[in-house]
């Protein structure tokens, strides 16, 4: 298995953790929209966290799906090359690895102070 195949594995596995940590968290009675970046941050970094819910809104979220479904939308959740190519570009995996380096665990703060209309691929 090469390299970007293992990593869109691991990507789509993280979604799967994060539904299990939401799924715990619906069982505290609280709201799970508030809990995704949480969830994520808690079970990768922030870089494969932050993709990973980008894939996750980009394929299986609509604003009208219903917010107890949201665990069961990330336990759905398959990234594969082919969605990471479409995202990031052919070089996908070079972006995810210059943004860990770029910006590391203040990856929130950075992606939060970005002009929305970057082109990700250019940046």
């Amino acid at each position: 298995m090469d390299v970007e195949q293992q990593t869109a594995d691991e990507l789509t596995r993280i979604a799967h953790s994060a539904a299990d940590a939401l799924s715990n968290e619906a069982q505290e009675g609280r709201p799970l929209i508030v809990l995704i970046e949480p969830a994520l941050n808690s079970v990768s970094d922030p870089v494969r966290a932050a993709v990973v819910e980008r894939e996750w809104l980009r394929t299986c979220w609509t604003p009208e799906s219903p917010m107890d479904q949201i665990p069961d939308s990330f336990r759905a959740c398959r990234i594969d090359v082919g969605d990471m190519v479409a995202h990031l570009g052919p070089r996908w995996l070079d972006v995810i690895d210059a943004l860990a380096t770029l910006v590391g665990l203040d990856f929130p703060r950075w992606v939060d102070s970005l002009d929305p209309s970057v082109d990700t691929e250019a940046m």
